[in-house]
C-alpha cells in the first residue's frame, strides 16, 4: 500500500512539474526573410540555450509572406529584406518598428565563354541589360569598362528570379536609382514585370540557369556565391568606382548611408556613397510590433533584442471497438462510407468555394480579359492569365505526346510479350520511378534535358523542321519543349504501371479464344487485348494529364519562367501552377494575392473541362464499341 502511495506521489509532482514548465514557457513564432535564415537561426538557438523557457519559431518563407502574417496576427514579428512601405504600415493595426541587423548585397554573376577575370558593369549597363537594350557582350558599354578582355559577340541571355524575394528588391531597388527609364517602366518590389530574361526559382535556380546558359549573367547573393566558389563582377558605385562586393565593401556602404539615417530606420544603401562602397548592399529588418499585449512575450522579445544587439497526450485505442462495430453491421457501413464519399463531394465544394472568394477583387476588376490578356505586372497591378494557359497546356500536351506511346507500347511489352521474372523486375523499378520526388525529375531536366536540348535536339530539329515555326528561333536550353519532355519523363511510369496492370486484368480466354482462330501473339493483343483495357488505358492517360497539369517544381526549373506567348517550342514560357509557386508567398497588395488566387481557380477549371473531356471520351468509346459488338 505505501508502495503504490509512493508511485501515485511521485506521478503527481511530475505531472505537476511538468504542468510547471510548459506554463513558464514561452512560445515566439516569427516568419519572413530567407537570406538572413543562417544567422538568425544561430541566434535564436544560442539564446534558447541560454534562456531555455524562451522558444522562438522562424519560419523562413521570404520578405513578402513575412510581412503579410505579420499584418494578418499569425506571428509575433516578422523580417524583411526591404523595409514596409508606407501603404503597408498604414495597414496595420499597431505600429511597426523597424529594427537593421544584418548586411548583404546582391552581385552579378555570369557565364560568358573565354572570360576568366573578374568583368567591371557600369550602372548603365546593368540597367540595359535587364532593360533589354543592351543584348550583346561585346556592347560599348561593357566592353569600354573592360579594356583588355576580349568579350565575344555573343547575345546576353538575362536571368533573374521567378519567385518573389528581398534579393529581387534590392537589386530593382539599385536599378531604380541609377536608371529613370527603369524607375519608369519596371519600378522596384520583391517581384516585378521583367522585361527580358529567364526566370529561376531561389539563388540555387539562378546560379543554376547561369552555370548551363552560356552567355548568360545573374544575380545571387553575396553569401551564397561566396558559400558556392561563384564568381561575380564588379559594379560602379556612385562615386564612378568599380567595387567588388566583400565585407569592407558592404560596410562602407551602411557607413556612407547611417549619416542619414531615418529616425525609423527604413533606409535603402543601394548606391551608397563613398569610394569604397558597394552599391547593391541592403539592410534586412526585424520587424517588432510596437505594442505586444502578452507581457510574457513582450518582455521576452525585448530581452532577445537586448541581448542581439548588445552581445550579439497519449494514444488512445477506443476507435478499436467502433471498427468492430462497422463490420459487424451493413447498415453502419452504408452510412459510413457515404459520409466518406460525401466529404470528397464536400472538400471539393470548399475548394472551389474558396478560390472563388479569394479571387473577388481580380474577377471585378479584370472580368473575362483576366483569360485573354498577356500582361502580368505585379508593380502596375495589371494581371493576365493567358501567358500561363498558354504554358499549362502546351507542356502538358507535349508531355501526352510524348509519353503516351512510349508509355503504351512498354505496358503491352511488360503485359503481353516479356518473360515474367522480367517484366516483374522491371515492373517494379518503375513503380520507384513513379514515386520519386518531383524536384528530383527537375535535377534531371537541368544537368541533362537542358544540354542535350540546347547541344544536339533543337540543333537537329532546326536543321530538319526548321522551316516550321514551332522550330525556330534561339535555344537556350531551357523552353517549353524542355519542360514536356521531362513531364513526359515524369508521367510514363504512371501510364505504364495503371495499362499494364489493367493489360494483366483482361480474362484469359479473351486471348486464347483469338489464338484459336488463328491469331498471332501480337493481332491477339493489339486487336483483342488492347480494346477489351481500353477504358482502363483511357484513366492511365487522365491520371498522367492531370499529373502534368498540376506540376510545379521540375516545370518551374526548367521552363524558363518567362510569362510570353511564344511559337516556338524552344522559348521559355511560364504555367499555372509554377507562377503560383514562385510568386505566392512573395505576393503583396489583395488584388496581387487575389490575380495568383484565380489562377489556381483557372487551373481548376482547366482540369475539370479537360477531365469531363475525357469521360465523355470514354463514354462514347465504350457505346461504339458496344454497338460494334
Amino acid at each position: 500500500m505505501n508502495r503504490r502511495f509512493a508511485l501515485a506521489a511521485a506521478l503527481v509532482s511530475l505531472i505537476a512539474t511538468g504542468a510547471l514548465f510548459a506554463e513558464n514557457t514561452v512560445l515566439i513564432n516569427a516568419a519572413g526573410a530567407t537570406f538572413p535564415y543562417p544567422v538568425y537561426s544561430k541566434w535564436f538557438d544560442v539564446y534558447h540555450t541560454k534562456f531555455p523557457n524562451i522558444q522562438i519559431n522562424y519560419a523562413s518563407v521570404g520578405s513578402g509572406a513575412g510581412i503579410s502574417q505579420l499584418l494578418n496576427g499569425t506571428v509575433d514579428f516578422g523580417a524583411s529584406d526591404g523595409p514596409m512601405t508606407d501603404e503597408q504600415l498604414a495597414q496595420a493595426k499597431i505600429k511597426i518598428l523597424h529594427f537593421p541587423t544584418v548586411l548583404g548585397a546582391d552581385v552579378p554573376t555570369y557565364n560568358v565563354s573565354g572570360v576568366s577575370t573578374d568583368l567591371n558593369f557600369t550602372q548603365k549597363a546593368l540597367a540595359g541589360i535587364y532593360l533589354g537594350t543592351i543584348t550583346k557582350w561585346n556592347d560599348a558599354e561593357i566592353a569600354n569598362a573592360n579594356k583588355g578582355v576580349k568579350l565575344p559577340s555573343s547575345d546576353i541571355v538575362v536571368v533573374h528570379r521567378s519567385d518573389g524575394s528581398g534579393t529581387t528588391y534590392i537589386w530593382t531597388d539599385f536599378l531604380s536609382k541609377v536608371s529613370p527609364d527603369w524607375a519608369a517602366k519596371v519600378g522596384k518590389k520583391t517581384s516585378v514585370n521583367w522585361p527580358v530574361g529567364l526566370g529561376g526559382k531561389g539563388n540555387e535556380g539562378v546560379s543554376g540557369l547561369v552555370k548551363q546558359t552560356p552567355g548568360s549573367i545573374g544575380y545571387v547573393e553575396l553569401v551564397y556565391a561566396v558559400q558556392n566558389h561563384m564568381s561575380y563582377g564588379k559594379v560602379q558605385n556612385a562615386d564612378g568606382k568599380f567595387v567588388k562586393a566583400d565585407l569592407a565593401s558592404v560596410t562602407a556602404a551602411a557607413a556612407g548611408a547611417a549619416k542619414s539615417m531615418p529616425d525609423d530606420f527604413r533606409v535603402s544603401i543601394t548606391n551608397a556613397p563613398g569610394d569604397t562602397a558597394y552599391p547593391i548592399s541592403s539592410f534586412t529588418w526585424l520587424l517588432i510590433p510596437s505594442q505586444i499585449s502578452d507581457a510574457a512575450k513582450r518582455d521576452a522579445i525585448k530581452g532577445f533584442l537586448k541581448w542581439m544587439l548588445e552581445d550579439a497526450a497519449p494514444i488512445r485505442s477506443g476507435p478499436r471497438s467502433f471498427l468492430r462495430r462497422l463490420a459487424d453491421g451493413d447498415q453502419i457501413a452504408h452510412l459510413i462510407t457515404l459520409v466518406f464519399a460525401a466529404s470528397i463531394l464536400l472538400v471539393t465544394t470548399m475548394l472551389v468555394y474558396q478560390l472563388w472568394i479569394g479571387s473577388t477583387d481580380a474577377r471585378h476588376k479584370f472580368g473575362w480579359h483576366f483569360f485573354f490578356t498577356s500582361t502580368w505586372d505585379p508593380v502596375a497591378g495589371d494581371f493576365g492569365a493567358l501567358p500561363f494557359i498558354y504554358g499549362t497546356l502546351v507542356t502538358s500536351a507535349l508531355a501526352l505526346l510524348i509519353a503516351v506511346p512510349l508509355g503504351l507500347g512498354a505496358a503491352i511489352f511488360l503485359a503481353e510479350l516479356a518473360p515474367r521474372s522480367i517484366s516483374d523486375g522491371l515492373a517494379f523499378l518503375i513503380d520507384l520511378l513513379a514515386a520519386v520526388p518531383s524536384v528530383i525529375y527537375g535535377l534531371l531536366g537541368i544537368f541533362i534535358v537542358v544540354p542535350m536540348m540546347r547541344l544536339y535536339i533543337a540543333p537537329f530539329l532546326k536543321a530538319t523542321l526548321g522551316f516550321l515555326p514551332l522550330f525556330q528561333g534561339p535555344c537556350y536550353g531551357v523552353g517549353m519543349l524542355t519542360a514536356g519532355i521531362v513531364l513526359a519523363v515524369m508521367v510514363v511510369p504512371f501510364i505504364v504501371s495503371v495499362s499494364r496492370e489493367v493489360l494483366l486484368s483482361v480474362p484469359a480466354d479473351q486471348r486464347e479464344a483469338a489464338m484459336g482462330l488463328g491469331a498471332t501473339r501480337w493481332e491477339a493483343t493489339w486487336k483483342v487485348v488492347v480494346p477489351f483495357a481500353r477504358t482502363g488505358i483511357f484513366g492511365s492517360v487522365f491520371l498522367a494529364l492531370a499529373r502534368a497539369l498540376g506540376e510545379t517544381m521540375a516545370v518551374t526549373m526548367v521552363i524558363g519562367n518567362d510569362p510570353k506567348i511564344a511559337a516556338s517550342l524552344f522559348a521559355p514560357g511560364y504555367s499555372i501552377a509554377a507562377v503560383i509557386a514562385n510568386e505566392f508567398s512573395e505576393a503583396t497588395g489583395n488584388l496581387y494575392v487575389n490575380s495568383l488566387v484565380e489562377l489556381g481557380l483557372v487551373l481548376f477549371l482547366l482540369t475539370f473541362i479537360l477531365n469531363g473531356v475525357a469521360r465523355l471520351l470514354i463514354v462514347a468509346t465504350e457505346q461504339k464499341g458496344m454497338s460494334q459488338a
